[in-house]
């Protein structure tokens, strides 16, 4: 089961970074979201070279901040943004929280479908060996660290995702 989410993973790096530049491994970044989508209230899309920033309000006031890097290694920061959330004192419970945010993500986008849904599912496979704040080999190739900010209206979920050399 796990070879066929890494499948994906790999799949959907592919297509979403094509190599079309010989001083890069990956091109430039591609907006994931669409401002015509019905379940979409906001979207900005900003690029610089090969980085970039997408801001996405949902319609169930969820807030998405992904930003997008990479020329030789590609990383990949997902800041959910939640509004009127409680201080959850239990790490496990942030760790599977964004498990339901890339479900979600996934549900509202079918270009991104497959690949949200393969991080949730790894996420979920590794739910107890990961540590809040703390990078885990989270299957060949990739990192991963998953780590909370409480503000008095808001939780924020950080979800970051690297390439490795492994």
């Amino acid at each position: 089961m796990k070879l066929n989410h890494l499948f994906y993973l790999v799949l959907a790096t592919v297509l979403l970074s094509c190599n079309s530049s010989e001083k890069c491994k990956y091109s430039a970044p591609v907006a994931l979201f669409d401002v015509n989508n019905p379940l979409v209230v906001k979207q900005n899309f900003t690029l610089k070279g090969n980085s970039s920033s997408e801001f996405v309000e949902f319609k169930n006031s969820l807030r998405l901040e992904f930003l997008q890097a990479g020329c030789q290694a590609l990383t990949q920061e997902f800041r959910f943004e939640i509004p009127d959330a409680k201080d959850n004192k239990d790490p496990l419970s942030w760790i599977e929280l964004s498990v339901q945010l890339f479900r979600f993500i996934g549900s509202t986008n079918q270009n991104i479908f497959q690949m949200s849904d393969a991080w949730a599912n790894l996420i979920d496979e590794e739910k107890n060996q990961i540590r809040l704040g703390q990078e885990y080999p989270i299957s060949a190739g990739f990192i991963i660290k998953i780590d909370k900010m409480m503000a008095q209206n808001y939780a924020t979920v950080i979800v970051l995702i690297k390439e490795s050399d492994n």
